[in-house]
């Protein structure tokens, strides 16, 4: 059997950076109990840089 990630990808981030970098939509499915602040959106959109 085929792993999915690399053995590098040992991290969150490191596996969202590599999702991103195979795909062109990386879908988080994240729960809130209530929405995040805005301060707490403007990394999650500047993540991940496109290769």
């Amino acid at each position: 059997m085929q792993a999915l990630l690399p053995a590098r990808c040992s991290s969150a981030e490191a596996r969202l950076r590599f999702y991103a970098s195979q795909f062109s939509l990386v879908e988080v499915d994240s729960s809130y109990y209530a929405m995040p602040a805005p301060p707490s959106c403007g990394p999650n959109a500047r993540r991940p840089a496109s290769p």
